[in-house]
């Protein structure tokens, strides 16, 4: 018996250096390939549902509540969507990246592993690391006009097309702060963590400087002053106001976009800065959707409804085809998909997110409030919320916060 159990040890400590090194390394390899994000947080979640299995708190896991809640309405929507098989394949796979991603951050934040000094160590050694290597790597592809993108492609070295590092940008950039606050508890000289602090900081002007992705723009001037406005949220109503103002624009997005999209589309598209990261025609996409999904508004046209529509009803005045595989916007993603019942899910978990914020320590709900928003930003303007790429991405930064809320020590750098 005591050989079997020694055994099943040994096993375990296999798997938690397993899941130490990828999440450690994921950084860089998501650098390479942000499509990364879409299996492997999946996979190593499930290795942390082994090494540390709380089976009589699983239920009383908010986040696992909250998942299930998710996963839940996006397999009930296959009952009145436009592709009900479809949305079963796809409502699984979505549920199983949840699934891992709690398993994540479930091992991320409370695995008795991870208090180990010298595995929470090396771990930050490992993640700040890989967090420069993936900042230098696309430094470098960006500067040289993605040379080994290209080669691995087998397209010619004089072919400069960087739009392809834009998801590695974007991830680079929100992991920032999390890297910060990592590198802030290396155990070095305050002298040394802020030459590391600038060095990083000059990669990410480098490649804010030369990619083309607005987004990647947005998400950090979104975080600077999500940063700067923070000290304000030590007043509770503080945290009132803001989730009153979010779930108010949630609620009221349809008829904000057709809005936006009747006074303000013009006059972005003949702004040099916004028609180049195509706000115009993020407008007109927005303003057809939600038109289409107020045909609908109580329950909505199923996950994923603006892939299954071949024509939306528009002019083409800024966008060159009527039909969409996402609407460039969460909001209006959720209006279009699950309607007022989606819509009510998600003002509950703004005001959920923000009400738990507010009871944290001030440095973890500080790093949690700046991921938070620039999470935001970006599902606003860029990306399909069910890209699977994306979606892993979040799960993995909500476990990164995770084990930031476990070592709270953190040195500032003033």
């Amino acid at each position: 018996m005591s050989a079997n159990f020694s055994l099943l040890q040994n096993k375990s400590h296999v798997v938690v250096g397993v899941i130490i090194t990828v999440i450690s390394l994921m950084p860089f390899l998501g650098g390479v390939s942000p499509r990364l994000y879409g299996f492997i947080p999946m996979i190593v979640g499930v290795l942390g549902l082994f090494a540390y299995w709380r089976p009589s708190v699983l239920f009383q896991s908010l986040y696992f509540r909250i998942i299930l809640t998710i996963s839940a309405l996006v397999l009930l929507s296959s009952l009145w969507s436009l592709a009900p098989p479809d949305t079963v394949k796809r409502g699984v796979k979505i549920a199983l990246i949840l699934l891992g991603g709690f398993g994540l951050y479930n091992f991320m934040r409370f695995s008795p592993q991870m208090d180990r000094p010298k595995v929470a160590r090396w771990f930050n050694i490992g993640f700040v690391t890989a967090v420069f290597a993936g900042g230098v790597f696309c430094a470098f592809e960006l500067y040289t006009g993605a040379i080994i993108n290209n080669s691995w492609k087998g397209l010619p070295a004089n072919t400069a097309n960087v739009s392809n590092l834009n998801r590695a940008v974007l991830v680079f950039v929100i992991t920032l702060p999390v890297c910060i606050c990592f590198l802030m508890q290396l155990d070095t000289t305050k002298f040394r963590k802020i030459l590391l602090v600038a060095v990083l900081l000059l990669i990410t002007l480098l490649m804010l400087s030369l990619t083309d992705s607005q987004s990647s723009h947005m998400v950090t001037v979104v975080m600077i002053i999500s940063a700067l406005i923070f000290p304000l949220m030590h007043y509770k109503a503080s945290w009132f106001v803001l989730t009153l103002v979010f779930c108010a624009g949630a609620i009221g997005f349809p008829w904000i976009a057709q809005y936006g999209y009747q006074h303000y589309a013009e006059v972005l598209y003949t702004s040099s800065w916004a028609s180049s990261g195509y706000a115009s025609d993020r407008l007109e996409i927005w303003d057809f959707v939600a038109r289409k999904a107020l045909e609908n508004p109580l329950y909505g046209f199923g996950l994923e409804a603006t892939r299954y529509i071949e024509h939306f009803d528009t002019p083409l005045l800024y966008t060159p085809l009527d039909h969409v595989l996402h609407p460039h916007n969460f909001v209006m993603q959720i209006w279009i998909e699950f309607g007022v019942i989606g819509v009510a899910g998600l003002c509950a978990f703004i005001a959920l997110v923000f009400k738990t914020l507010s009871t944290c320590e001030y440095d973890t709900a500080r790093l949690g409030f700046i991921v938070f928003m620039a999470l935001m930003a970006a599902s606003c303007t860029a990306y399909g919320l069910w890209q699977s790429w994306w979606l892993g991405y979040i799960v993995f930064a909500v476990a990164l916060c995770g084990y930031h809320a476990r070592h709270k020590s953190i040195v500032d750098i003033h």
